[in-house]
């Protein structure tokens, strides 16, 4: 069998990558936005931090609460319920940074002025904690044996101890070369 002339063999590779590409596009879109509506954009009521959760609450009288005006609700992208109440009112908003340490948020109220503020902690890694979040990703690059490739890989993460995260993934280059195993990463 005669081997392809260099310009064939590039080409072939482009389409190669660029199929494998759109491929994985496709696959990343579903498991991001199966409905076209990602997770992200919903509100969730905020759960007590842990530290406070049995500490019953009293009820203070401050003699102004400042607050910000109704269109705040719009611009944060409230609920309809709560965009629509004219009887609820935004304190205070926070966005964090992406991050994989848990965060607590406290907003705190002064009962003489009723000036509210809002405070973040940045909370330790856990010792030990179950996960499942996981990555599919295409790769391009060049094999020392094959040349120029594509590598889907997937990967999902399962446990955590401290910045150290454990679980499965497999991968798939162009070459037909296939890999699946355990491993252990550390983030940062």
């Amino acid at each position: 069998m005669k081997p392809y002339p260099y310009r064939i063999k590039v080409a072939l590779d482009c389409i190669i990558i660029l199929v494998v590409f759109c491929l994985g596009a496709a696959v990343g879109c579903y498991f991001i936005s199966p409905l076209g509506k990602s997770s992200t954009e919903k509100w969730t009521p905020a759960q007590p931090a842990p530290q406070v959760a049995a500490i019953p609450k009293q009820t203070i009288k401050p003699p102004v609460v400042k607050v910000y005006a109704h269109r705040a609700k719009q611009k944060l992208n409230l609920p309809e319920e709560i965009h629509t109440d004219p009887n609820l009112y935004v304190l205070q908003s926070t966005r964090l940074p992406n991050d994989t340490h848990p965060a607590t948020v406290t907003t705190l109220i002064d009962q003489h002025t009723g000036q509210v503020q809002t405070i973040v902690r940045r909370e330790p890694l856990p010792w030990f904690a179950t996960e499942h979040t996981g990555e599919a990703r295409i790769d391009v690059g060049i094999k020392s044996t094959t040349g120029t490739i594509a590598r889907l890989t997937l990967r999902e993460d399962l446990l955590q101890v401290k910045a150290l995260h454990a679980g499965i993934n497999a991968s798939l280059d162009t070459d037909g070369q296939l890999f699946a195993g355990i491993g252990i990463g550390f983030k940062w």
